[in-house]
């Protein structure tokens, strides 16, 4: 009897948060629905799933074509019908007509040409539409619903990475996607971002489970930061001691409750070290007894990556930057030689433009470059890209959206940390891992964005 009532009560409340209220379009209400499950599936699956393939076209180039294709309709209708578009947005939409310009400007200087390439080297561009996606849709969806769909999320993504991920899924995947791979650390990163800040800004909960929220998910994802990207591992580092220092007050006023959560958090690192430490372990090479097992765990974690050796590294050699550590000393070569060679070209100002990849990833004297399939044409940093595609005044275009939204975030009245937990973060691992180039990444980014510069 008790069962029934529980469940009667979690369906009731299910349908509180799904059905539209009586004043809403059910249409663009069902469309901001299937907008917040397509965001779902991509937290949970990434690259995959952007790759399905749909009459041989990647599902991915559908994102970039409704992001373009949206941020065209905003621009004509900021030209001829402007009172409908918010403020906020107003700021945004014609800045986003320069960024266009510097796009247009940067082709005409450069061998002009139509294809596919430059589609997909340009997306970067493309992609904010979907802060007018976020905008217009997820504020139509009711938040305590939006909440819950990204803590589902972010946990689903936790145990596909972690955990176990289900053969049938990767099946599925194998035959139907362009690429199968691994949610990569920036990806797992900006979910749990996004998880927490939407828990703090949306949800009913009280800061003692605010903070709980933000311990539990830290122990859980800091070892699969620290296996897989130092990128990501330094940018949950930031987000979480500022978040702390967010959390201050509430955390002196309560000591010994904070203390508990952090032992619990510990637990939770070690378990998630556990299964991260020997998933591909030989069993010729597994510890015999449960106190080796228990001296190696974090051992191994902290060693594979070898995390310590990216940071306060650098040194200077013949005028150029360097670092001790083979994978940054790699992408610091690949950057200043792009630079060399803007300079070179005079094209410092405009770019290459997006026809082809940079000629620097095909040096015959750095053959590494191209990675390990021969396939890396990125440079693995979002700012490096701008001014390798567009140049100096791209960047600079960029730059001034990106202080722009700080000022509709201010405007609206929203705390600038949480803005400075956004986009540090997101910052630090976009300028040394390939995120904003491609689809999936700055779908998630700024779809939210956009829904946090839509609410009151």
């Amino acid at each position: 009897m008790l069962k029934n009532i529980q469940i009667n009560n979690l369906f009731e409340y299910l349908k509180k948060l799904i059905v539209p209220n009586k004043n809403q379009n059910n249409i663009l209400y069902l469309i901001s629905l299937f907008y917040l499950m397509n965001l779902s599936l991509v937290i949970i699956f990434g690259r995959p799933f952007v790759g399905i393939l749909i009459l041989n076209q990647q599902l991915g180039k559908a994102y970039v074509l409704g992001g373009a294709i949206v941020l065209i309709i905003l621009i004509c209708i900021n030209i001829f019908k402007r009172n409908i578009i918010p403020e906020e947005m107003r700021t945004l939409v014609n800045l986003s007509i320069f960024i266009i310009l510097g796009f247009l400007i940067s082709m005409f200087f450069n061998e002009f040409e139509i294809n596919m390439y430059l589609f997909k080297s340009s997306s970067y561009i493309w992609s904010i539409g979907y802060i007018g996606f976020g905008y217009y849709f997820l504020s139509k969806i009711n938040k305590e619903l939006i909440v819950l769909i990204v803590f589902l999320s972010a946990f689903s993504l936790y145990f596909i990475s972690v955990i176990n991920y289900p053969n049938f899924i990767i099946d599925i995947f194998i035959s139907s996607s362009d690429k199968f791979q691994l949610v990569k650390a920036a990806d797992s990163l900006l979910i749990f971002v996004i998880l927490n800040l939407i828990i703090e800004r949306y949800s009913n909960l009280s800061d003692n489970l605010k903070l709980l929220v933000l311990m539990f998910s830290f122990g859980l994802f800091l070892p699969y930061y620290i296996y897989q990207s130092r990128g990501s591992l330094l940018a949950a580092l930031v987000f979480f001691i500022i978040s702390i220092f967010a959390y201050r007050k509430f955390i002196f006023k309560n000591f010994l409750l904070t203390l508990i959560y952090t032992l619990i958090a510990a637990i939770l690192f070690y378990g998630s070290s556990y299964s991260i430490a020997f998933i591909s372990v030989d069993e010729e090479f597994m510890p015999e007894n449960l106190a080796d097992a228990n001296s190696g765990i974090i051992d191994n974690i902290l060693t594979e990556k070898e995390p310590r050796s990216g940071f306060l590294t650098f040194y200077i050699d013949d005028g150029r930057i360097k670092s001790l550590d083979a994978t940054t000393d790699w992408r610091l070569d690949i950057w200043q030689d792009l630079l060399d060679d803007l300079r070179l070209k005079n094209k410092l100002f405009t770019g290459f433009g997006y026809f082809e990849p940079f000629e620097v990833m095909s040096d015959p004297s750095e053959p590494g470059r191209l990675g390990r399939d021969g396939l890396n044409e990125h440079v693995h940093n979002y700012f490096f890209n701008i001014i390798g595609r567009g140049g100096l005044v791209q960047l600079f275009i960029f730059l001034t959206f990106y202080f722009a939204i700080y000022l509709v975030w201010k405007r609206k009245n929203l705390k600038t940390i949480d803005f400075v937990k956004l986009f540090l973060p997101v910052m630090i691992v976009s300028s040394l891992d390939v995120t904003m180039e491609g689809v999936h990444f700055p779908f998630i980014f700024l779809s939210f964005l956009g829904y946090f510069i839509s609410s009151d």
